[in-house]
Protein backbone atom coordinates (compact mmCIF):
# COMPACT_ATOMS: atom_id res chain seq x y z
CA UNK A 1 0.00 0.00 0.00
CA UNK A 2 2.72 1.98 0.57
CA UNK A 3 4.14 1.77 -2.95
CA UNK A 4 1.19 2.28 -4.62
CA UNK A 5 -0.04 5.15 -2.48
CA UNK A 6 2.46 6.35 -0.33
CA UNK A 7 2.12 6.67 3.40
CA UNK A 8 -1.08 8.61 3.14
CA UNK A 9 -2.79 5.88 1.42
CA UNK A 10 -1.51 3.46 3.69
CA UNK A 11 -2.48 5.38 6.81
CA UNK A 12 -6.12 5.36 5.02
CA UNK A 13 -5.81 1.78 4.79
CA UNK A 14 -5.18 1.03 7.74
CA UNK A 15 -7.62 2.90 9.79
CA UNK A 16 -10.66 1.38 7.13
CA UNK A 17 -9.27 -2.09 8.66
CA UNK A 18 -9.40 -0.77 12.22
CA UNK A 19 -5.94 -0.12 13.21
CA UNK A 20 -6.36 3.88 14.31
CA UNK A 21 -3.17 5.97 12.71
CA UNK A 22 -3.99 9.39 14.56
CA UNK A 23 -5.21 10.29 17.81
CA UNK A 24 -8.72 11.02 18.26
CA UNK A 25 -7.19 13.55 21.10
CA UNK A 26 -5.01 15.28 18.35
CA UNK A 27 -8.59 16.22 16.33
CA UNK A 28 -9.77 18.05 19.71
CA UNK A 29 -10.94 21.58 19.13
CA UNK A 30 -10.23 21.61 15.37
CA UNK A 31 -13.42 23.25 13.99
CA UNK A 32 -14.56 24.65 10.43
CA UNK A 33 -15.16 28.40 11.09
CA UNK A 34 -16.63 28.62 7.29
CA UNK A 35 -18.50 25.59 5.77
CA UNK A 36 -19.44 25.57 1.73
CA UNK A 37 -20.90 23.24 -0.57
CA UNK A 38 -21.00 23.68 -4.40
CA UNK A 39 -21.06 22.11 -7.30
CA UNK A 40 -20.86 22.10 -11.36
CA UNK A 41 -24.07 20.75 -13.23
CA UNK A 42 -23.45 18.70 -15.16
CA UNK A 43 -25.72 20.42 -17.79
CA UNK A 44 -27.02 23.87 -17.50
CA UNK A 45 -30.23 24.57 -16.04
CA UNK A 46 -32.76 27.00 -16.38
CA UNK A 47 -35.83 25.51 -14.10
CA UNK A 48 -35.99 27.16 -10.63
CA UNK A 49 -37.49 23.72 -9.43
CA UNK A 50 -34.57 22.37 -10.49
CA UNK A 51 -31.89 24.66 -8.63
CA UNK A 52 -33.81 24.74 -5.74
CA UNK A 53 -33.90 20.88 -5.43
CA UNK A 54 -29.89 21.31 -5.91
CA UNK A 55 -30.04 24.55 -3.36
CA UNK A 56 -31.86 22.58 -0.58
CA UNK A 57 -29.32 19.56 -1.02
CA UNK A 58 -26.55 21.74 -0.20
CA UNK A 59 -27.79 23.63 2.23
CA UNK A 60 -28.71 20.25 4.02
CA UNK A 61 -25.16 18.90 3.79
CA UNK A 62 -23.64 22.20 5.35
CA UNK A 63 -26.28 21.56 8.35
CA UNK A 64 -24.69 18.34 8.55
CA UNK A 65 -21.48 19.04 8.76
CA UNK A 66 -22.23 22.04 11.23
CA UNK A 67 -24.07 19.00 13.61
CA UNK A 68 -20.59 16.89 12.78
CA UNK A 69 -18.64 19.35 14.27
CA UNK A 70 -21.30 20.40 17.36
CA UNK A 71 -21.64 23.72 15.75
CA UNK A 72 -24.23 26.34 15.02
CA UNK A 73 -24.19 29.12 12.23
CA UNK A 74 -25.28 32.45 12.34
CA UNK A 75 -25.57 33.43 8.73
CA UNK A 76 -26.23 31.52 5.62
CA UNK A 77 -25.29 32.74 2.05
CA UNK A 78 -26.59 31.35 -1.28
CA UNK A 79 -24.86 31.65 -4.74
CA UNK A 80 -26.00 31.01 -8.21
CA UNK A 81 -23.37 31.39 -11.42
CA UNK A 82 -24.27 31.23 -15.04
CA UNK A 83 -21.73 29.83 -17.18
CA UNK A 84 -18.69 31.73 -17.96
CA UNK A 85 -17.44 29.50 -20.54
CA UNK A 86 -20.25 30.63 -22.69
CA UNK A 87 -19.53 34.23 -24.01
CA UNK A 88 -23.01 33.80 -26.47
CA UNK A 89 -24.80 33.34 -23.27
CA UNK A 90 -26.48 36.14 -20.89
CA UNK A 91 -24.00 35.89 -17.68
CA UNK A 92 -25.15 36.05 -14.30
CA UNK A 93 -23.71 36.24 -10.86
CA UNK A 94 -25.38 36.91 -8.04
CA UNK A 95 -25.35 36.24 -4.18
CA UNK A 96 -27.49 36.91 -1.14
CA UNK A 97 -27.20 36.19 2.46
CA UNK A 98 -29.34 36.15 5.37
CA UNK A 99 -28.95 36.50 9.87
CA UNK A 100 -30.07 33.78 11.47
CA UNK A 101 -31.36 35.86 15.18
CA UNK A 102 -30.84 32.25 16.90
CA UNK A 103 -27.64 30.21 15.58
CA UNK A 104 -28.68 27.12 14.27
CA UNK A 105 -27.85 23.66 12.64
CA UNK A 106 -30.89 22.39 12.30
CA UNK A 107 -31.76 20.95 8.15
CA UNK A 108 -35.05 22.47 7.56
CA UNK A 109 -34.10 25.64 8.97
CA UNK A 110 -31.17 26.24 6.91
CA UNK A 111 -32.83 24.34 4.05
CA UNK A 112 -36.15 27.08 4.66
CA UNK A 113 -33.70 30.01 4.30
CA UNK A 114 -31.49 28.84 1.53
CA UNK A 115 -34.53 28.46 -0.97
CA UNK A 116 -35.95 31.89 -0.27
CA UNK A 117 -32.40 33.33 -1.04
CA UNK A 118 -32.42 31.75 -3.92
CA UNK A 119 -35.91 32.64 -5.22
CA UNK A 120 -35.28 36.32 -4.39
CA UNK A 121 -31.77 35.85 -6.58
CA UNK A 122 -33.37 33.59 -9.31
CA UNK A 123 -33.65 35.57 -12.74
CA UNK A 124 -35.38 34.08 -15.32
CA UNK A 125 -33.69 33.14 -19.13
CA UNK A 126 -30.60 32.58 -17.66
CA UNK A 127 -28.66 29.23 -17.50
CA UNK A 128 -27.01 28.16 -14.39
CA UNK A 129 -23.99 25.77 -14.53
CA UNK A 130 -23.34 26.60 -10.42
CA UNK A 131 -24.32 26.96 -7.60
CA UNK A 132 -23.51 26.94 -3.77
CA UNK A 133 -24.22 27.34 -0.24
CA UNK A 134 -22.18 28.58 2.74
CA UNK A 135 -22.73 29.18 6.64
CA UNK A 136 -20.45 31.12 8.30
CA UNK A 137 -20.80 33.00 11.36
CA UNK A 138 -19.77 29.34 13.45
CA UNK A 139 -19.76 28.64 17.14
CA UNK A 140 -19.84 25.69 19.58
CA UNK A 141 -23.76 24.61 19.76
CA UNK A 142 -23.57 24.26 23.64
CA UNK A 143 -23.02 28.36 23.46
CA UNK A 144 -26.05 29.37 21.78
CA UNK A 145 -27.06 32.87 22.56
CA UNK A 146 -30.96 32.36 21.74
CA UNK A 147 -33.21 35.67 20.68
CA UNK A 148 -34.91 37.50 23.53
CA UNK A 149 -38.27 37.69 21.14
CA UNK A 150 -38.04 34.95 18.25
CA UNK A 151 -36.99 31.78 20.03
CA UNK A 152 -39.38 29.12 20.76
CA UNK A 153 -37.98 26.34 23.28
CA UNK A 154 -40.52 24.07 22.11
CA UNK A 155 -40.21 25.07 18.07
CA UNK A 156 -36.08 24.49 18.67
CA UNK A 157 -36.60 20.74 20.44
CA UNK A 158 -38.53 19.71 17.77
CA UNK A 159 -36.74 21.05 14.80
CA UNK A 160 -33.36 19.45 16.71
CA UNK A 161 -35.26 15.91 17.04
CA UNK A 162 -36.07 16.20 13.41
CA UNK A 163 -31.99 16.67 12.21
CA UNK A 164 -31.07 13.77 15.08
CA UNK A 165 -33.50 11.08 13.17
CA UNK A 166 -32.66 12.73 9.68
CA UNK A 167 -28.76 11.80 10.84
CA UNK A 168 -29.46 8.16 12.95
CA UNK A 169 -31.88 6.74 9.85
CA UNK A 170 -29.47 8.55 7.01
CA UNK A 171 -25.86 6.83 8.91
CA UNK A 172 -27.47 3.80 9.32
CA UNK A 173 -29.82 3.37 6.29
CA UNK A 174 -27.18 4.94 3.86
CA UNK A 175 -27.37 9.20 2.81
CA UNK A 176 -30.18 10.15 1.27
CA UNK A 177 -32.61 7.32 2.44
CA UNK A 178 -34.49 10.41 4.71
CA UNK A 179 -34.72 13.69 3.69
CA UNK A 180 -36.52 16.89 3.19
CA UNK A 181 -39.55 17.10 0.50
CA UNK A 182 -37.15 20.56 -1.12
CA UNK A 183 -34.34 18.19 -1.61
CA UNK A 184 -36.35 15.67 -3.98
CA UNK A 185 -35.24 15.75 -7.41
CA UNK A 186 -38.30 15.96 -10.44
CA UNK A 187 -36.00 13.55 -12.49
CA UNK A 188 -36.95 9.82 -12.16
CA UNK A 189 -34.56 7.24 -12.39
CA UNK A 190 -35.05 4.23 -14.65
CA UNK A 191 -37.17 2.12 -11.48
CA UNK A 192 -39.32 4.93 -11.24
CA UNK A 193 -37.60 6.56 -8.19
CA UNK A 194 -36.40 10.53 -7.93
CA UNK A 195 -32.78 10.72 -8.59
CA UNK A 196 -30.60 11.44 -5.64
CA UNK A 197 -28.11 13.92 -5.07
CA UNK A 198 -25.15 11.73 -5.54
CA UNK A 199 -26.42 11.04 -9.19
CA UNK A 200 -27.46 14.45 -10.12
CA UNK A 201 -24.02 15.80 -9.67
CA UNK A 202 -21.53 15.93 -11.55
CA UNK A 203 -18.56 13.49 -10.84
CA UNK A 204 -16.75 12.92 -14.00
CA UNK A 205 -13.43 14.25 -12.69
CA UNK A 206 -14.37 12.74 -9.17
CA UNK A 207 -11.15 11.21 -7.29
CA UNK A 208 -11.34 7.57 -6.19
CA UNK A 209 -12.63 7.52 -2.65
CA UNK A 210 -9.79 6.38 -0.84
CA UNK A 211 -11.05 7.52 2.39
CA UNK A 212 -14.48 6.11 2.33
CA UNK A 213 -14.69 3.19 0.19
CA UNK A 214 -12.21 -0.04 0.74
CA UNK A 215 -13.19 -0.63 -3.28
CA UNK A 216 -11.12 2.15 -4.49
CA UNK A 217 -7.75 0.18 -3.38
CA UNK A 218 -7.18 -1.92 -6.47
CA UNK A 219 -3.74 -3.75 -5.90
CA UNK A 220 -2.96 -5.81 -9.05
Amino acid sequence: MRRRFHVTGERTWKELHGEPCIAIDGLDGVTKKTIVTSRSFPEMIRDLADLRSHIANYAARCALKLRRQNSVCSLVTAFIQSNHFREDLIQYDRSASHSFLTPTNTTSEIVEMATRILEAIFRKGIYYKRAGIMVSGISPADSIQPDLFEYSPERSQKLKALSTALDKINGKMGADTLMLGAQQYTDKSEDGKSVKFVNAIRRAMKSPDYTTCLGAFTVN
